[in-house]
């Protein structure tokens, strides 16, 4: 966000270009100001309260704009191109000589000049007012020593106590005085010291584009702004930056831990561990999909895991009931040749995974597939023939290339690669993968082209 001198500086170059000068174009492009039109007013002067800009003309009416994080005025020739994208222009002030433009101007208001203690009003006593006395001194320091449970980062940045001070002054004004960021604002010594400190440094900098702390000139002469990482220029040691506010109001905070001793940021909580997994209801046993395919416990005694898990159960232990057999109905014992009940959810789980992991193109496809194998004479892919073994070498799998030759060196059956994949060129490719089912086939004494036994 801008700084105080920044909006000092705009208001002093704005102020120089259109103070007595009538405007010949006057555009609001601000959803609540679009009907208002400013052409044919004349600037009667244009002025800066903190990071809030005034731009006062001869009908009694101000333009309040306040820049944010990214707003700013450009002052330009008639004819000159525009350093930023014109749908980011917000205000166009025109005169026969100069075009004020205002960027990213989020907040903007046209009011009566005799109202903008209304949206100043709250402001603390402003760094950079040419009037500034002893008075205004005193009641910066009263306000910053009422907040004295509070760290003095974060009320230096308050506009309630002084306005003007941006996160690089807060930052470089705590190195100067030697403080931590984090110190209380009671245990600060000479905290008027520490508001003079800020006036003189904006004072430096409301002249001239860079801002600069260290006294040297050009962008980037900070003590500890913007410089994490980086070797302290007084004592060497590595500089520190963390977060420090709450919610939207964070800004980081850069400091030496040798020449600002203090206090320090607390350490971060350890994360919070993940939710428990829960299934959602349409995939619990017994609701949703498989609600009707998977019989209900019975009413009585609680089966336990034991028995569920093992094929032959203890003949005392409770049997499944019909869900149809009703209250009379006798406990019926399971087929020999009956798969077990584990055994059949977990195959009814493994099929609904399945039908989870498809994805709408994969069934698409499938269908297609399915469609194009009813009017062909090629076979569609059979399923496994035997549970553990791979398939014949003629016949067709998923899993292995169907071949019709021996041997692990084999490159298999030539086909074609669509011409999506191969850049609008047709061309033959090779499988170079090594037939894996007729070394299985000869494994298991099976003969070449026949089916298992």
């Amino acid at each position: 966000m801008p700084e105080g001198d920044t909006v000092y500086l705009a208001g002093k170059r704005l102020r120089a270009a259109l103070t007595g000068e009538t405007l010949v174009r006057g555009e609001l492009r601000h959803p609540r100001l679009a009907e208002h039109d400013l052409t044919g007013r004349t600037v009667t002067g244009v002025a800066s309260v903190g990071k809030h800009l005034f731009t006062r003309f001869d009908d009694g009416r101000s333009l309040h704009s306040h820049f944010r994080m990214d707003g700013s005025w450009h002052l330009y020739r008639p004819g000159m191109s525009w350093q930023r994208p014109a749908y980011e222009a917000r205000a166009v002030l025109a005169t026969a000589e100069r075009v004020a433009v205002g960027f990213a101007l989020h907040d903007m208001e046209l009011l009566p000049t005799a109202d903008e203690s209304r949206l100043v009003g709250h402001l603390g006593p402003d760094l950079l007012d040419p009037d500034w006395s002893d008075a205004h001194a005193a009641e910066a320091l009263r306000r910053l020593t009422a907040r004295g449970d509070s760290e003095i980062g974060p009320v230096l940045l308050e506009q309630r106590v002084m306005a003007g001070v941006g996160n690089l002054y807060k930052t470089e004004v705590c190195f100067l005085r030697g403080i931590s960021p984090w110190t209380l604002t009671r245990d600060v010594p000479d905290p008027a010291a520490v508001i003079a400190l800020s006036r003189e440094l904006l004072l430096r900098n409301a002249d001239r584009p860079e801002q600069s702390t260290t006294g040297d000139l050009g962008r980037n002469q900070h003590w500890v702004f913007e410089r994490g990482g980086q070797r302290c220029r007084r004592c060497g040691t590595r500089i520190r930056v963390a977060e420090q506010g709450e919610s939207v109001y964070a800004r980081l905070s850069y400091w030496c831990p040798v020449c600002q001793p203090g206090p320090a940021p607390a350490p971060h909580p350890p994360p919070r561990p993940p939710p428990p997994l829960t299934l959602p209801p349409s995939l619990r046993i017994g609701h949703g999909v498989l609600a009707d395919r998977v019989r209900p416990p019975p009413a009585g005694p609680e089966i336990t895991g034991s028995a569920r898990s093992r094929p032959h159960a203890s003949p005392n232990a409770p049997k499944w009931r019909s869900p149809t057999a009703g209250a009379a109905a006798t406990p019926r014992t399971p087929a020999a040749n009956s798969p077990d009940t584990s055994d059949e959810l977990a195959r009814l789980s493994g099929e609904l995974a399945g039908r989870q992991r498809r994805t709408p193109r994969a069934a698409a496809a499938n269908s297609r597939g399915a469609a194009n194998s009813r009017g062909s004479r090629r076979p569609a892919p059979s399923p496994h023939p035997v549970a553990g073994r791979p398939p014949s070498c003629r016949e067709p799998s998923t899993r292995w290339p169907s071949c019709n030759r021996e041997g692990a060196g084999h490159r298999g059956p030539e086909r074609r690669t669509p011409p999506s994949r191969q850049g609008g060129r047709r061309r033959r490719a090779r499988d170079v993968r090594p037939c894996r089912a007729a070394a299985a086939c000869r494994a298991g004494g099976w003969r070449r082209g026949s089916g298992p036994p």
